[in-house]
């Protein structure tokens, strides 16, 4: 997982707010034999999730 801190801006409270176009995630998971792999990565100023493979 990697966090785009430049979109991080303080707000009036001093603190930043987590947005899903500052995230870039890449998970593996298994069920039995299966094994899928999925993505959330910033697609034109959109926070994409895509199924990368599924074996």
């Amino acid at each position: 997982m990697e966090l785009d801190r430049s979109q991080m801006t303080p707000n009036a409270f001093g603190y930043s707010e987590v947005r899903g176009t500052m995230f870039h995630v890449e998970i593996t998971t298994r069920a039995g034999k299966a094994r899928c792999t999925a993505r959330l990565a910033c697609e034109k100023d959109y926070p994409m999730m895509s199924l990368v493979r599924c074996e």
